[in-house]
């Protein structure tokens, strides 16, 4: 195989089918049939270049001058075809030259081609010379006013073959050439002066050398050859290709090979590129991909195209079956809310269907169906069959949900009410529609004249139900009762007259300084998150604001207070507070003796203070608010002090200043 692999890459690759950008190469199409010398006109694409007039014969003529094979020049048979042209190469005449020019598919820069012709000595000559040259040119004049030589240099001289002399056979000459340009004319002569014309004679005096010419072809000559490629193939799948490079190809990484296909009866006048690589100058494989849309067909082929340089090549030598499967997908949308949607793929014999949809919808059904279909199943639903180890191409069908009326609502101030409130509620159509009628329901049970959007309930009690319901006309109505809203279950709550809260401690009121207390405010009716604020001898505590208070930058005597506000939405006062006081004991003692007594305690606002010794003392008292409601300066007798007030039933604090002391003591009104 490795021979065999080598042997292909040394080989020149063919140019069997490539295109020949000669028109009319053997001269065989005619305008008007040759009747005598210097015709070439007469020749469909070709005329004279210059002033001289080269010959056109053809077998449509049946006379001596111009006929086929007998003629004035001696006789000879076409090398293809009917006809072929000749023309002066050396004549006695000094310089005298004849040329023949033609239009030509143009050429690909960088392109290598293959330049070929049949030429033939005719026998009217004497002696012969090199095969006539190939000029190629773009652009440029085609016609020369003169009978003498032109002065160009032809690309192609078939110097390699040497002169032509054979007078009854027809020679094939043939160049490779590289185009630099794109060439798009063709001029066929000697492009030498009689000096630098090589000549050989077969006299002495031999003068004339005229040319028979036949079969001109230009081809491209590839450098990439298809060697192998799938034949048969679905529309959508891949096809590999593998391919050789001949040796010293100029191809490299800025190279582009493009792999081309055809249609289906094999021509590439309008190619598909299939894939698309990157050159090398190794040999290697495609992988193209043949689009879903390629039509069924037995006639296929695919070449490789190369930019930087041009090459192309020869079609693959197999033909290519493309094997497609289409399918069609339809639904019956626009489809209402809560109906079913229904998918349709049309029928292939023997086919398997896919879905995908939205929502994550897959079936492999071929015409599956949603029930109570929603507005979250709106939007493209795909298909594809397959059949035969083919795959259809994706199919879409957009479907459109058209929601139903719905009803939504809402209740003010909520759900849940204090006794003795109302509550509004309000409802709305999730699509304006201006036949929306509404009705209220309680507890099942239709509410009179509550046939509008807004239903405004007094007289609620805990376990109520309230719902509306809506009716309206127009598309995805439907019949029957309408849609309804979520039901409200209400809860009633009683009325509150006034929150509570008191104040315990732990570990208690009867501590040392210095100890640490955590202060709770029990809490009645004050909702389920009511506020704190706690101070301490009428100075607000910052950050105190929750149900426990922690200090133990505590004195005797102290005070601590805390305001709250209840959050219950039925308490007709909000605010409540409570105080308590760092504790002594009911007296004051020193060392074992006790030096002060407050009694009765409680009492009704007038009490005893007794255990006095200076001759004055200053007494006062303060509420539970930190605010002074006694403040007097009283004389003991016999140690003991009597106070009289008109205070409010409550706890309050005693201050007493005598003797340079200070003591406190708590004060329990209660009458």
């Amino acid at each position: 195989m490795r021979n065999l692999f080598l042997f292909l890459l040394l080989l020149p690759l063919t140019n069997f089918a490539q295109v020949n950008h000669v028109p009319n190469g053997s001269f065989e199409t005619y305008t008007t049939c040759p009747t005598m010398y210097g015709q070439v006109g007469n020749c469909q694409s070709w005329s004279n270049y210059s002033a001289a007039s080269p010959d056109y014969y053809n077998v449509c003529y049946t006379g001596i001058q111009v006929g086929v094979p007998t003629n004035w020049n001696g006789y000879q048979v076409p090398a293809h075809g009917s006809a072929y042209m000749g023309l002066v190469t050396y004549n006695g005449t000094p310089n005298f030259r004849e040329y023949i020019t033609a239009a030509i598919t143009p050429l690909q820069k960088g392109g290598r081609y293959e330049v070929s012709m049949s030429v033939s000595l005719a026998d009217v000559s004497d002696q012969g010379t090199f095969a006539p040259s190939i000029l190629l040119f773009d652009n440029g004049a085609n016609f020369v006013n003169t009978t003498n030589d032109i002065s160009q240099i032809p690309q192609i001289t078939f110097v390699a073959a040497g002169k032509i002399m054979d007078q009854t056979n027809w020679t094939r000459v043939s160049e490779y050439f590289v185009a630099d340009s794109n060439y798009d004319n063709i001029v066929i002569g000697n492009f030498l002066p009689d000096a630098t014309t090589p000549r050989q004679p077969f006299a002495v005096n031999g003068s004339d050398a005229y040319y028979l010419l036949d079969s001109v072809v230009i081809k491209l000559a590839p450098r990439i050859q298809i060697l192998q490629t799938d034949t048969l193939v679905c529309g959508g799948d891949s096809i590999s290709v593998s391919y050789a490079i001949e040796l010293g190809a100029p191809f490299t990484s800025s190279s582009v090979f493009s792999l081309e296909l055809s249609n289906a009866t094999g021509s590439f006048a309008a190619p598909t590129v299939i894939a698309s690589i990157a050159g090398s100058s190794t040999s290697g494989s495609m992988k193209g991909f043949v689009p879903f849309n390629t039509p069924a067909g037995n006639g296929y082929r695919v070449r490789i195209r190369v930019s930087n340089p041009f090459d192309e090549s020869v079609a693959s030598s197999k033909n290519i079956r493309v094997k497609t499967i289409s399918v069609t997908a339809s639904s019956n949308s626009p489809a209402c809310q809560h109906s079913t949607l229904s998918l349709t793929a049309s029928s292939i014999a023997g086919a398997t269907y896919t879905w995908a949809g939205p929502a994550s919808f897959s079936s492999t059904l071929q015409n599956p169906s949603i029930a109570s279909v929603q507005p979250v199943n709106a939007g493209a639903y795909t298909v594809r069959a397959s059949s035969g180890g083919c795959t259809s191409a994706p199919q879409t069908v957009n479907v459109v949900v058209t929601p139903a009326p719905g009803i939504k609502a809402y209740v003010s101030p909520n759900d849940t009410i204090c006794l003795g409130s109302t509550a509004t509620f309000v409802a709305f159509p999730t699509i304006p529609n201006a036949s929306a009628t509404f009705q209220w329901y309680l507890n099942g049970v239709p509410v009179p004249s509550a046939a509008s959007a807004t239903y405004t309930a007094a007289g609620l009690n805990s376990g109520d139900e309230v719902h509306c319901i809506l009716t309206t006309s127009g598309t995805c109505t439907g019949s029957g009762p309408g849609p309804s809203t979520d039901t409200f279950n209400m809860t009633v709550l009683p009325i509150v007259t006034v929150p509570q809260v008191d104040i315990s401690a732990n570990p208690g009121l009867n501590v040392n300084p210095g100890t640490l207390v955590t202060f709770t405010a029990n809490t009645l009716h004050g909702g389920t998150t009511p506020k704190y604020q706690w101070y301490k001898n009428s100075v607000l505590q910052t950050g105190a604001i929750y149900a426990t208070w922690a200090t133990s930058g505590l004195s005797f005597g102290d005070m601590v207070h805390v305001d709250i506000i209840s959050e219950d939405p039925c308490a007709q006062n909000k605010n409540a507070s409570d105080t308590v006081w760092m504790q002594f004991p009911a007296g004051i003692a020193k060392g074992d003796k006790q030096l002060l007594t407050l009694y009765p305690n409680p009492n009704t606002g007038s009490f005893t203070i007794a255990g006095i010794e200076s001759a004055t003392a200053n007494v006062q008292i303060i509420n539970t608010l930190g605010q002074v409601v006694y403040n007097g300066t009283l004389y003991p007798a016999n140690g003991a002090i009597r106070v009289d007030t008109q205070l409010a039933r409550g706890i309050y604090m005693v201050r007493i200043e005598a003797a340079g002391n200070t003591m406190t003591m708590r004060l329990n009104i209660d009458w």
